[in-house]
């Protein structure tokens, strides 16, 4: 059961990566992803009872406790009804990555197989718009800025057609395949790995600037830094960081010189409040001051409910969109109580994490397979790094991504420690001798 369930898991992550419903309206017509979440809750129901279940793991302890807060706070937020109707059906398209990860991936290969299978996705997202912008002039997206009392625009690089990114979001998702595709591809034994690792980074750096998201640029600096510290750890080589920073720079240089000068000038605009950009960017740090301030309001303790950020918004600024902030859009919605919860959460990854590489270190010379599985776990730790700084100008209460590298974290912490079979073969070869 727990392999056919693991199949029908793989099948949903590539349907819902990918859009298998917008590419052929007849599965959306037959509502396949929601037929395929019914039988999967269905069998995680079903694996549930079972007698043999591991030890629930901090980031597991924590969501429960995030559920149940939900649940008895519903009666004290603003808007329950918002909740009920819209709320629960919003959150649970992304708490499901973490239940049907935790309960259908129960082994090592099956954990390998899911990560290529997710960064594949990734990956074709990454170069279907690359090559329709390359080949049919795709942009996807525009970007309007006062320049000299004037109105200009700017065409911006947003996932492709069928996907659902806006250019804010489509970087987001460049810059969290950059630990993967290095501690996966390019620390690879492989050399086809390490060759491929090569040729998809310049794309990736190339599509990113095409982006035109400043935040973008600032999260990959936020991944390399967390990659050197994964890489090097305490024993920091200083020979190699150098060499690593000079290689990076040149990838950056060289890529930023390819753009065309509205890009560059977009980007300098980070710096120059002359540059044409400065003012959106301001009125980015505008609108984050004022939502800050916004949350020091009556409903401070327990939130307007769950999915409700854009409806709060409406009625406090009049401008009915999410929050653009993570920790805004959850104190706005759990109230600060709900924001500890939700933090604990992120620390018990964290901690998860640590662990994990602690053991993976541990055996790594008796384990050779562990090497996957430690790379793995500093991909991941790099990947929430880079996502704390990202949730800052980005929501994600109710997107996938937390959820996802949380099951991953919990899944690398199960499988540093020895598993019944390693037990019952050590066993084995004690009686033998």
């Amino acid at each position: 059961m727990l392999g056919f369930g693991f199949n029908l898991y793989l099948l949903y992550i590539l349907s819902y990566f990918l859009r298998f419903a917008s590419r052929w309206p007849m599965l959306s017509r037959l509502r396949f992803d929601f037929i395929l979440v019914g039988v999967l809750l269905g069998l995680a129901l079903i694996t549930a009872f079972r007698l043999d279940k591991p030890k629930p793991s901090g980031p597991s302890r924590f969501l429960k406790i995030l559920f149940v807060y939900m649940i008895l706070s519903l009666p004290l937020v603003k808007w329950p009804g918002s909740v009920i109707r819209f709320g629960f059906e919003f959150y649970l398209q992304a708490f499901i990555f973490f239940l049907f990860t935790v309960m259908f991936v129960d082994n090592k290969k099956k954990l390998k197989i899911t990560i290529w299978f997710f960064l594949c996705c990734q990956l074709v997202r990454i170069i279907e718009p690359a090559y329709l912008h390359i080949t049919e002039g795709y942009w996807g997206s525009l970007a309007y800025s006062m320049s000299s009392g004037s109105l200009t625009h700017l065409n911006r690089l947003s996932s492709g057609p069928h996907d659902v990114l806006n250019p804010t979001q489509f970087a987001g998702l460049i810059v969290t395949t950059i630990p993967f595709i290095y501690f996966l591809l390019f620390k690879s034994p492989k050399k086809i790995l390490k060759l491929l690792s090569l040729i998809i980074v310049p794309v990736s750096l190339y599509v990113l600037f095409l982006t035109g998201a400043r935040s973008g640029v600032i999260c990959l600096l936020v991944v390399l830094f967390a990659i050197i510290f994964n890489e090097f750890d305490k024993k920091i080589n200083f020979k190699m960081v150098v060499l690593s920073t000079v290689i990076v720079s040149s990838l950056l240089l060289v890529s930023f010189s390819l753009l065309p000068d509205e890009f560059k000038e977009r980007y300098i605009s980070v710096i120059d409040s002359n540059a044409v950009g400065a003012d959106t960017a301001q009125g980015r740090i505008k609108g984050l001051k004022a939502s800050f301030l916004d949350l020091f309001t009556a409903r401070f303790f327990f939130g307007y409910g769950l999915g409700t950020s854009a409806e709060a918004n409406y009625h406090l600024r009049g401008s009915a969109i999410r929050s653009h902030s993570f920790y805004v859009e959850i104190i706005q919605e759990l109230g600060i109580f709900g924001f500890i919860i939700f933090l604990k959460y992120i620390q018990a990854i964290f901690k998860s994490l640590k662990t994990a590489k602690e053991h993976f270190k541990l055996n790594i010379e008796e384990n050779k397979e562990d090497f996957f599985l430690l790379s793995l776990n500093k991909a991941i730790h790099a990947w929430a790094l880079m996502f704390l700084v990202y949730s800052i100008i980005c929501f994600g209460l109710s997107s996938w991504e937390w959820y996802f590298f949380g099951a991953l974290a919990v899944l690398c912490e199960r499988y540093s420690m020895p598993q019944p079979d390693e037990y019952c073969d050590d066993q084995l070869s004690d009686q033998s001798e």
